[in-house]
């Protein structure tokens, strides 16, 4: 089973160079769910750093329907 899915892409823009990064970390759950606890994403536009995005995900609770 994953517990890490990561994603690179890049792509040329006009004259630039536009790499996406994208990390997503996962955990298996007592009840046997596995569902994200991070998410980091990069932007690089010629080799420098553009946007970086760090999510943290904890305290999951279950919907219940109505």
């Amino acid at each position: 089973m994953p517990l890490r899915i990561t994603l690179e892409t890049s792509r040329r823009e006009h004259s630039r160079k536009i790499r996406d990064e994208a990390r997503v970390d996962y955990e298996a759950k007592s009840d046997g769910l596995v569902l994200p606890v991070s998410v980091v994403y990069r932007r690089f536009v010629d080799d420098e750093l553009h946007v970086e995005a760090i999510y943290q995900y904890s305290d999951w609770q279950p919907v219940t329907a109505k």
